[in-house]
């Protein structure tokens, strides 16, 4: 994923999350996604991810829990 019309990265995968968020919340007993996974899957640097995992924790749509993941709020 590359900067595109000048739109971050982190702020498009920002978007992309919020969508995977409200379309497939996890199950109760399911490992949320790692930063490493994140990062992997979007081809982008864990730091972008840990960017956009932070500004999506301010939006209080997850709950970052440092070594645990981090958790959709909606259930």
């Amino acid at each position: 994923m590359m900067r595109a019309n000048g739109v971050a990265v982190w702020t498009r995968l920002a978007a992309l999350l919020r969508d995977d968020i409200a379309t497939t919340p996890l199950r109760p007993g399911e490992r949320p996604v790692s930063e490493a996974e994140l990062a992997k899957r979007f081809e982008v640097n864990r730091h972008t991810v840990g960017r956009t995992l932070d500004e999506l924790a301010h939006e209080r749509l997850i709950r970052i829990k440092h070594g645990r993941g981090s958790q959709g709020n909606r259930t």
